[in-house]
């Protein structure tokens, strides 16, 4: 799924979405009902869904697995892809969050309620769903003063309420500061490597963050 960027030749900012079937190899617009896609560029994504743990049929975006149940392996409310942050038509940095509930045609766009303080506006950050505990993760990123950051916050999925984890001080600010890294998750650990940090590239930063 690619949704929103800027256009090249006029220099906007875009919401469109488009999908790649890999079955078919070809390119195709996503139909949707619900909330307008917001006007997005530099924001992040992640895929929440349990379809592969429930069947080995195929599936799609508009359909799930024949012998798929929703919320048969946990309640969570919205599976789909979730969509963080990024800079608006606007110029302006964001902290809201979107998610194209999949499994339906056309698929369903939600500006979820969530309750807790979210993280602060920023582009340019990681985002991952630790499934173990059930929380989409958001990393790093470039704060509205310009600033790399390296928190963590997460978004408990079964309830929608953000969360403010401990990595080793209060604040929350122990690890990098970095953005245009790359993160993932395996197990109960997320992984952090690389991206631009304040004063360097970060090539060869690695840092392990267990989750407990």
């Amino acid at each position: 799924l690619v949704q929103g960027g800027m256009d090249p030749r006029t220099h906007t900012i875009d919401n469109s979405a488009f999908f790649y079937n890999i079955h078919g190899n070809y390119w195709q617009r996503l139909e949707y009902i619900g909330q307008k896609l917001p006007y997005r560029m530099h924001h992040c994504a992640v895929m929440v869904n349990y379809y592969s743990k429930c069947s080995s049929g195929p599936y799609g975006f508009y359909f799930p697995p024949d012998d798929y149940q929703e919320g048969s392996v946990r309640k969570i409310r919205y599976e789909g892809v979730y969509m963080f942050g990024g800079m608006n038509d606007k110029k302006n940095y964001t902290n809201d969050v979107y998610i194209i509930k999949i499994g339906h045609k056309p698929c369903i766009n939600i500006k979820p309620k969530i309750a807790g303080p979210p993280p602060e506006p920023r582009i340019k950050a990681k985002m991952d769903f630790i499934d173990n505990f059930y929380f989409v993760i958001i990393h790093g990123g470039i704060k509205t003063d310009q600033n790399f950051c390296g928190d963590i916050t997460v978004l408990n999925l079964e309830n929608y309420n953000w969360i403010k984890p401990i990595t080793g001080d209060n604040d929350g600010q122990t690890l990098t500061a970095r953005n245009e890294h790359q993160i993932f998750v395996h197990g109960e650990k997320l992984y952090i490597l690389g991206g631009l940090g304040d004063e360097s590239i970060l090539s060869m930063s690695f840092e392990v963050v267990e989750f407990e």
